[in-house]
């Protein structure tokens, strides 16, 4: 019998903790996770980024480290554009597609600043590597700054 092709759109907590308990499903299932980045995210410490403690590395793991070899898993950079729920598949941004028997969507959230869109210029969301060094280079030159006067 052919394993099921399990589509996991997103790598976060669930996504990643959906995906190693299928890995125990070995031979019944093949697993695919679909993420915008290559790695796991611990974003609890993301404030640490932020702030100069902890470098990027030290909270983003690859989600190769998880998934060993001869694995029914496997992680692909991509962005879900578009799932057909008829036909079972998954359209990437990239062009490309992916057909499933299952497919969990866990892409996660984005900040909220409650119907004040012009918020987002004075409160930049933490949600992201890329979020955090922002903040940390803000941070930084603002300290530079204040240290010369």
């Amino acid at each position: 019998m052919k394993p099921q092709h399990i589509v996991i759109l997103g790598g976060g907590f669930a996504g990643l903790t959906a995906a190693l308990k299928l890995r125990k499903l070995r031979g019944r299932v093949r697993v695919t996770i679909v993420d915008r980045t290559n790695h796991n995210l611990f974003q609890p410490l993301l404030y640490q980024v932020s702030n100069g403690t902890l470098s990027p590395n030290e909270i983003a793991i690859p989600f190769r480290q998880f998934i060993p070899k001869n694995c029914n898993l496997e992680a692909i950079i991509g962005a879900a554009q578009r799932i057909d729920r008829a036909t079972k598949t998954v359209h990437l941004e990239d062009g490309s597609s992916l057909s499933y028997d299952k497919l969990l969507v866990c892409v996660g959230t984005k900040p909220a600043y409650f119907g004040h869109p012009e918020w987002e210029a004075h409160a930049p969301g933490l949600k992201n590597l890329n979020d955090a060094l922002r903040i940390r280079e803000k941070f930084f030159l603002s300290t530079e700054i204040a240290s010369r006067i």
